[in-house]
C-alpha cells in the first residue's frame, strides 16, 4: 500500500478480502455518496491508558459466527465477534462531576476538549468508567469536547449522565465496546450532538444488560440536538430513542416524577447510518411528546435521515405524533420505514386524535438498488405499517 505525498490517497497493492462500494448512487434526482467514511483517529495530544502486553494475544474467531439477538444462545465466551485481539480491558477514564447542592447555578466543573486522541480507554466490568463521564452535573452549558477522536475502548466513549447543555462535535469514535454516544439516567436535555463519525459499535458482554445491544447513539431523553452525524457500522443499532416511563439511575432518586417518554422532542436532522445489524433507527419501547401537558402537540419530526443497508431502516414502536421527512431508505433487508402501533401520551389508542398521528412524507423508499451481490426480499423491504395511525 503507498500512500501519496499530500496523505489523501491510498494505492492498493493487491485486492481487499470482502466487498467494498466505492460508488455514488442517484436516486430519484438524489445523489448519495455510499464510499466507505474517513475519519481522523490521531492527534498531536494523546489520552491513552496503559497497554498491559502480557494480555495481549490474538483469539481465535468464533467459528459460529455472530447472532445479533440478545435471547440467542452465545455458543463462544472467547473470540467474539469485535474481540479477537485479548486484553485486559482496563483503560483510562475522564470524569467530570461537580456538587449540584453547592453550585448554586455556577458550573465548578468544566471540561472543554479540542483535538485530542483518547485511546486505549473505558474498564470493563465496571459502572460509571467509562472514557469520558459527565456525571450528575446539571447545566454544562460552558463544557464541549470537539474535534477529538476516542477508539479502542472498552466500555462505551462519551456517556452524559444528569448533566445538560453539553456540545459533542466533530468527534470521530472508532471500536467501541457498548453505547457510543449515551444519555444514561433519561433527564439529560439540551446536548448538541453535530457532525460526528462514529465507526465500529460493538455488543459487550462485560458490561451492562444494555450493552449486549448496543447503539451508536443511546438516547435516552429526546429533548436533546442530534444534527449531521454519521453511524457507519454497528453490531445492533445506530440511533435508539429508549425513552422509558421514568428516569434510571440515581436519577429516578432526585426527580421520581420524571417521565422521559413524554418530553418534547428536540432535534433530528441530516443524520445517516447503514451497515447496523439491526436498525438504523429505532424509537423503542415509546414515545408520545407533551408540550406542558399537551396531549396534542406539534409532530417530532425526523428529518432527512439517510438509512441503508441495515434491518430495518427506521422503526417506531408504541409511539405518536412522529413524522418522517425528506428520508431516503433503501437496500434495507426487512422494512425501510417500520410502524408498530400508535398510542397517546395516556397509552390510548389514537385512531381519533388523526391530528397528532405519525406520518411518512417527502421520502423515497427503495427495497434493492441493485449495487449489492445479497438479494433483498422486495415484499417486505419497503413500507411497513401496523396500526399507523
Amino acid at each position: 500500500m503507498n500512500i501519496s505525498s499530500d496523505g489523501l490517497t491510498l494505492t492498493l497493492d493487491e485486492p481487499l478480502t470482502y466487498t467494498h462500494l466505492g460508488i455514488t448512487l442517484n436516486l430519484n434526482a438524489t445523489s448519495i455518496d455510499i464510499r466507505g467514511e474517513v475519519g481522523l483517529l490521531s492527534h498531536n495530544i494523546i489520552f491513552q491508558g496503559s497497554i498491559t502486553d502480557t494480555w495481549t494475544e490474538t483469539i481465535p474467531a468464533c467459528p459460529d459466527g455472530f447472532n445479533p439477538d440478545e435471547f440467542a444462545v452465545q455458543t463462544c465466551y472467547f473470540g467474539r465477534y469485535g474481540e479477537e485481539i485479548g486484553s485486559d480491558q482496563f483503560g483510562a477514564t475522564i470524569m467530570v462531576s461537580q456538587d449540584m447542592t453547592t453550585a448554586n447555578g455556577t458550573q465548578q466543573a468544566i471540561l472543554r476538549l479540542s483535538n485530542v486522541e483518547i485511546t486505549y480507554v473505558g474498564q470493563a466490568f465496571r459502572l460509571s468508567r467509562y472514557p469520558i463521564n459527565f456525571q450528575i452535573n446539571g447545566n454544562m452549558s460552558m463544557s464541549y469536547i470537539k474535534s477529538s477522536s476516542v477508539h479502542l475502548s472498552f466500555n462505551r466513549a462519551i456517556n452524559i449522565e444528569a448533566s445538560n447543555y453539553i456540545t459533542v462535535e466533530n468527534n470521530v469514535l472508532y471500536n467501541i465496546m457498548g453505547e457510543a454516544m449515551s444519555l444514561e439516567d433519561g433527564v439529560e436535555i439540551g446536548n448538541a450532538f453535530k457532525n460526528n463519525l462514529v465507526v465500529f459499535v460493538r455488543s459487550s458482554s462485560s458490561l451492562l444488560n444494555e450493552e449486549i445491544t448496543p447503539a451508536a447513539f443511546w438516547l435516552t431523553n429526546p429533548n436533546n440536538t442530534v444534527e449531521n452525524n454519521a453511524v457507519a457500522g454497528s453490531t445492533h443499532y445506530g440511533y435508539w430513542y429508549r425513552l422509558l416511563n421514568t428516569a434510571s439511575g440515581a436519577s429516578f432518586a432526585l426527580y421520581p416524577n420524571y417521565s422521559p417518554y413524554i418530553q418534547p422532542f428536540g432535534r433530528f436532522y441530516n443524520n445517516s447510518v447503514h451497515s447496523s445489524v439491526r436498525f438504523g433507527v429505532w424509537i423503542y419501547p415509546q414515545y408520545s411528546p407533551t408540550i406542558n401537558g399537551n396531549p396534542s402537540p406539534p409532530q417530532a419530526v425526523f428529518d432527512g435521515i439517510v438509512s441503508w443497508k441495515n434491518s430495518k431502516g427506521f422503526e417506531w414502536v408504541k409511539s405518536n405524533a412522529i413524522q418522517i421527512r425528506n428520508a431516503l431508505a433503501f437496500d434495507n433487508n426487512y422494512a425501510g420505514i417500520s410502524c408498530i402501533t400508535a398510542f397517546d401520551y395516556q397509552n390510548r389508542w389514537i385512531s381519533s386524535i388523526l391530528g397528532n398521528g405519525s406520518s411518512v412524507v417527502d421520502s423515497v423508499i427503495i427495497g434493492d438498488t441493485g449495487v449489492s451481490s445479497n438479494p433483498i426480499i422486495p415484499s417486505i423491504a419497503g413500507l411497513v405499517g401496523r396500526q399507523m395511525l
